[in-house]
């Protein structure tokens, strides 16, 4: 099971001069935008809220190739990815003058494979304990719902649409980590494994702040560890 839950900060611009700023939010292929303008003297804020949420039930099969102890892994895979963005343009009183909102949701089912390499680099008689290299890679492929809402507001309130576009979509989801991992047998009734690296994640054709197609990429640094009995 993996979540994540996130808010960017508020970013603020401020117009100069004539110039003026504005964003646009595109619908899913393109069939539908909506912009907030910000003229000279106006202020233009934008905020995008995200979460993410993966199950993973899998079969593993573990082998060894040459001095690499590699673990295998099939299932299936859920998931469920909501964003929220807002752009709002208001005056110098602070008044608003435009907003444009929109949620992004997906949520669907499919097959995921992954491997896990690891290679020891040397091993000692003391705590019984090893450290190896290691590699990681998952690719998943899920068929599910994508709907996508608008909201646009004018004029002080004067004018509001709403707008919305529901299909069925493929999501392909690909992770890659690699690091080191140290594993003991101190006490000879228990294993203890210590893994940091680095890891990366893309969730391909999701939605993003501006539009319902684009891609979302995560990256960062990994630490976990675990005992086994």
């Amino acid at each position: 099971y993996w979540y994540l839950d996130t808010q960017a900060k508020d970013v603020r611009f401020a117009t100069a001069g004539l110039t003026p700023l504005f964003l646009t939010i595109e619908g899913a292929g393109g069939s539908l935008s909506r912009t907030a303008f910000a003229n000279a003297g106006d202020a233009l804020t934008s905020r995008h809220h995200l979460q993410m949420r993966t199950i993973d039930l899998e079969a593993t099969h573990r082998s060894r190739v040459f001095r690499t102890n590699a673990l295998w892994a099939i299932g299936l895979r859920y998931a469920k990815m909501h964003q929220q963005t807002h752009v709002v343009a208001t005056d110098g009183t602070g008044a608003l003058t435009e907003l444009v909102g929109q949620n992004v949701d997906f949520e669907g089912f499919g097959p995921t494979f992954g491997v896990d390499l690891t290679r020891c680099l040397f091993a000692r008689d003391a705590f019984l304990s090893r450290l190896s290299c290691f590699g990681s890679t998952r690719w998943s492929m899920l068929m599910g719902r994508q709907e996508q809402e608008f909201a646009y507001v004018a004029g002080g309130g004067a004018i509001v649409e709403n707008d919305e576009h529901r299909q069925d979509d493929f999501l392909p989801i690909g992770s890659l980590a690699c690091g080191l991992q140290w594993v003991a047998n101190p006490f000879g009734c228990g294993v203890w494994t210590i893994r940091t690296g680095y890891r990366a994640e893309a969730w391909w054709g999701t939605g993003g702040p501006v539009d319902a197609d684009s891609n979302l990429s995560l990256h960062g640094m990994l630490l976990s560890i675990a005992g086994t009995w």
